[in-house]
């Protein structure tokens, strides 16, 4: 795949301009990929990055996860290594300032989140040493479209967001190359341990030891001219809620199949009862009975790989909501489609025509917006498939392939459903629930992505209120369209 991209970048620098192809920096290893996409030598492509001086020499380490099988994964004490003696050690911290001043900053901000954490006990002299990391975990296809499981790791803080990014602050870590702000641990073929999970638990076990070690005994880097001795703490685990729940061996989660029957064994969340008899998981009102049970119960019968890693003394804190699945491929996502639909059920893009066709005509309203507005839309059609919407009676899920799509669409949402409800003669509850709806998930992410990695108080309070305000509205507008026999 590297190949073919180098190879049609190339091709269409030579259309434009020969000349430029070749005085571009990289037209020695454009043309050299170009030439291996050419001649089916896609192999050659490690070599010619090492010649190029563009591979990070960081060796393999083979593990043993079973049954005589050797798997290998890059360790993360020789990645750390490798980036301090190429003085890339600053991209674990923002790439900005001095360790000395940006880690104790982001611990004494971090103690306010976890103040639980065990890194304020063990390390509270040296926090200037200790990196903060996240571990990640998600099942992707090979282009044979096969199932593949990614890990890796990286650091909370990094270059900021498109809409936010403060010279003197704690970021988050969204801008910039995948390959400086994302670095991998380990891949492994779903074939490998669909029929034997112990094996994923194995490579799971090697990486949380080598955290644990990494935490008691830390690693002596070499930065220009001296010595440093950093350690590391792990402050969480990401995923979508079926690695949590595998990894995790989580018996309460968000990713329950079937039916939900209510029962003692029925919880939804890992970190309350929330879902169990006697505790309703729609209740988000200030006298719910899962509110007194937040860290109560433990959402494990046998212990994960992950509990090795030191932590809180609440282990389940180490699972981690991600707000890219939570949102932009959940609820969000769910909103997002379902906006979309109702479109067509109002018939406000022409009465006339199948579904694909009204798909069509929405679809080019909704780009057309988007170009207006410099809002970035990935996908280049909308269909039954991307709204998994085969038929009247499924509900619809926005499951389009780039997450980012979910903010165009709710940016177009909130546009769309104000104007018409703005054109109304009579009031129409279920359009403001939908408006009101999309209104709140737009100002909840606006609040975050246009913040730094910290939110200051008057902001959190924003995005809790929005938040809040985004659950009454999805509330009603699931209320009313029952109702409605919708």
């Amino acid at each position: 795949m590297v190949c073919s991209l180098a190879s049609g970048f190339y091709e269409e620098c030579k259309d434009v301009d020969a000349d430029l192809a070749d005085d571009l920096a990289s037209s020695s290893l454009l043309s050299n990929l170009h030439r291996c996409s050419r001649t089916k030598h896609e192999n050659k492509a490690r070599a010619e990055f090492t010649k190029q001086g563009l591979s990070c020499p960081i060796g393999t380490t083979m593990i043993d996860i079973g049954e005589d099988v050797n798997h290998p994964i890059l360790s993360i004490t020789e990645f750390l290594k490798v980036l301090a003696l190429h003085d890339k050690l600053p991209l674990l911290w923002g790439g900005r300032g001095k360790a000395s001043e940006i880690l104790p900053r982001f611990w004494r901000h971090y103690r306010q989140h976890e103040g639980s954490h065990c890194v304020f006990n063990d390390h509270k002299h040296r926090l200037d040493k200790v990196l903060p990391l996240l571990l990640h975990a998600d099942e992707g296809q090979t282009l044979k479209k096969t199932g593949i499981m990614v890990v890796s790791w990286h650091s909370p803080m990094g270059a900021g967001t498109s809409k936010y990014t403060d010279p003197n602050g704690l970021n988050l870590n969204f801008l910039g190359n995948s390959y400086a702000t994302r670095f991998l641990a380990t891949v492994c073929l779903k074939k490998v341990y669909q029929k034997h999970p112990e094996k994923l638990d194995n490579i799971i076990s090697a990486i949380a030891e080598e955290l644990r070690d990494l935490y008691h005994a830390g690693i002596e880097v070499v930065i220009g001219d001296r010595r440093e001795q950093f350690f590391v703490a792990t402050i969480g685990f990401k995923g979508d809620w079926p690695i949590h729940a595998r990894v995790g061996r989580l018996q309460r989660h968000f990713c329950r199949r079937g039916v939900f029957k209510v029962s003692d064994k029925s919880g939804i969340c890992h970190l309350c009862r929330a879902g169990e008899i006697g505790f309703p998981p729609h209740d988000f009102g200030p006298g719910a009975a899962w509110r007194s049970t937040v860290l109560t119960k433990t959402p494990w019968t046998t212990p994960g790989p992950l509990c090795v890693i030191p932590q809180s003394p609440h282990q389940e804190l180490m699972h981690k909501f991600d707000a890219f699945h939570t949102l932009h491929k959940g609820c969000f996502a769910e909103l997002a489609g379902s906006g979309l639909v109702v479109i067509l059920d109002y018939d406000l893009v022409g009465p006339d025509g199948k579904v694909e066709v009204k798909l069509e005509r929405l679809y080019g309203v909704m780009s057309s917006f988007c170009k207006a507005n410099g809002i970035p839309l990935h996908m280049d059609a909308l269909t039954k498939n991307s709204l998994t919407f085969p038929r009247d009676s499924c509900y619809p899920v926005g499951s389009w392939f780039k997450g980012a799509d979910t903010t165009a669409v709710l940016y177009f949402l909130e546009d769309f459903w104000g104007k018409h409800k703005a054109g109304l003669s009579q009031p129409d509850d279920y359009v403001d629930s939908i408006y009101d709806c999309c209104k709140s998930a737009n100002t909840f992410l606006s609040l975050l992505y246009g913040s730094g990695l910290f939110l200051e108080l008057s902001v959190t309070r924003q995005a809790a209120q929005a938040g809040l305000d985004f659950l009454r509205s999805y509330t009603e507008c699931a209320q009313l369209a029952y109702d409605r026999k919708r």
